[in-house]
């Protein structure tokens, strides 16, 4: 089995309500052959007959793909992404010590205030 990289470039004046068939369409005929027979040419096609498709270009990235291998890759990928997001969604949400720490920001009184108490207890100790 053959595998193989397409690359497109679609109109940059298309809104994303325009792009979506577009990036559907393909995503349909990926779909439909699993990924794995014959795709490339009917990508292809549509890329030539679909007036919002500037240019496209398919490489050939190995000759002699083993697709198990593949498919394992592909399996790896998707439980990599899968704790990316994990650790993204735990990593935004506040922890328990920001959650019960205040938002109070020393301001100049504030601080020139603590300055004057600090040598009344001094003065008290004295007596």
């Amino acid at each position: 089995m053959r595998r193989y990289e397409t690359i497109a470039i679609l109109d940059p004046d298309l809104s994303a309500e325009d792009r979506a068939p577009v990036v559907q369409r393909v995503t349909d005929v990926i779909t439909q052959g699993d990924g794995y027979l014959a795709l490339v040419d009917e990508i292809e096609r549509f890329f030539r007959i679909d007036d919002r498709v500037l240019k496209y270009m398919s490489v050939l990235l190995d000759k002699t793909a083993d697709i198990e291998k593949i498919k394992e890759e592909i399996a790896a990928a998707q439980s990599k992404a899968e704790m990316a997001k994990v650790q993204s969604e735990t990593a935004e949400a506040p922890s328990m010590e920001e959650a019960a720490g205040t938002d109070e920001v020393p301001t100049p009184e504030s601080e020139a205030a603590e300055s004057d108490a600090a040598p009344a207890e001094t003065e008290e100790e004295k007596k």
